[in-house]
C-alpha cells in the first residue's frame, strides 16, 4: 500500500476505530 495513502486515512479516521474496522471486515 502507499505510504501517503495510509497516511491520509490515518489522518481522516482515529486510530482504534480504524483498526475496529479492519478487524469487523477480516
Amino acid at each position: 500500500m502507499d505510504a501517503k495513502l495510509l497516511v491520509k486515512l490515518s489522518n481522516l479516521l482515529p486510530a482504534k476505530p480504524f483498526k475496529g474496522s479492519f478487524s469487523n471486515a477480516g
